[in-house]
């Protein structure tokens, strides 16, 4: 006589694996809360993805026979309710589209912030330029084209005044910073205009150097030379020019203060600047050839980051 089946096992490994489904559910929710956190930054992303593993937990841990043999709550009959199979490729849509955008955003986010190097002085501002912004010739006045009389900059928000604002036949206007949008809290963009004919324009370039007064999220100093910008202070016949300040790379120089300076700077003299760059890449240029003219200057005030100290000296 053939040995009748052990129903008590039957039922043991019944409720063992559904178990074991709902405890991985369990911590891949809680999985993907951290990560819905971390890349969303949302309390309703975090809400969601534990509300949608509960419901995963649930439909497998109500899975079970009581001691009886009769089960609980049968997953069939949950099945039929929430439609199954469909119920499972709307989640599993969900899922991946979920995990796809959370990829790009973590790519996203990789690239607009860029990491510090701790091994570098605090950065002074934008990368500095590597080609000579006077070596190309500025394009030729449109026919019919003249010089604007007023300053297109007057009256916008988050403007810095330039100290002086004339300068021989230039008039410095005022310049935007960050489109208005101040304090700074990251890379940032400077909109301005010089009126003045095209002649006067023709060697002007945009040098920076750090607020000494002012240190970088992590209590340095900045360093203590001027930096050459690759900016094009001559192209437009309006006079209009735009810079985008990426911080020089480093994340944590946010919070120093910034002093542009606009020069008269003939083109052998930013040639042999060019030429000594490795000297002055990360110190700044400490001595100003005596060819090069600061004519005026405008400061960008320190910026705020999430985490900050006290300058260490």
């Amino acid at each position: 006589m053939a040995n009748a089946p052990d129903h008590q096992n039957m039922r043991s490994g019944n409720q063992k694996r559904p178990t074991a489904w709902a405890a991985l559910v369990a911590a891949a929710d809680v999985v993907l809360a951290i990560l819905a956190n971390k890349f969303f930054e949302s309390a309703a992303w975090v809400g969601a993805v534990i509300v949608a593993g509960a419901i995963f937990v649930l439909l497998n841990v109500f899975n079970v026979r009581a001691e009886n043999g009769h089960r609980i709550l049968h997953w069939s009959h949950i099945r039929k309710i929430v439609a199954g199979r469909i119920f499972i490729a709307i989640a599993a849509a969900l899922a991946a589209a979920g995990f796809t955008f959370a990829t790009i955003r973590y790519a996203e986010k990789g690239n607009a912030e860029a990491p510090s190097d701790p091994s570098r002085s605090a950065a002074p501002s934008a990368t500095p330029a590597t080609t000579d912004p006077t070596s190309v010739p500025p394009p030729p006045a449109s026919p019919g084209s003249e010089r604007p009389s007023t300053c297109t900059t007057t009256g916008l928000p988050g403007v810095a005044k330039a100290t002086p604002d004339t300068a021989g036949n230039l008039v410095f206007c005022p310049v935007q910073i960050n489109h208005g949008k101040l304090p700074i809290t990251g890379p940032f963009n400077l909109t301005g205009q010089i009126i003045g004919p095209q002649p006067d324009r023709e060697d002007l370039i945009l040098l920076v150097r750090i607020d000494p007064a002012t240190c970088d999220a992590k209590g340095r100093r900045g360093a203590p030379g001027r930096f050459l910008l690759n900016v094009d202070l001559r192209a437009r016949a309006d006079g209009t020019w735009s810079h985008d300040d990426d911080l020089g790379g480093q994340a944590d120089g946010v919070t120093l203060g910034r002093i542009f300076e606009f020069a008269k700077a003939p083109a052998a003299a930013v040639q042999a600047l060019k030429a000594s760059r490795p000297e002055w890449n990360d110190t700044g240029i400490t001595d100003l050839p005596k060819e090069i003219t600061i004519l005026a200057s405008f400061e960008v005030p320190p910026g705020q980051a999430t985490r900050s100290a006290a300058c260490t000296d």
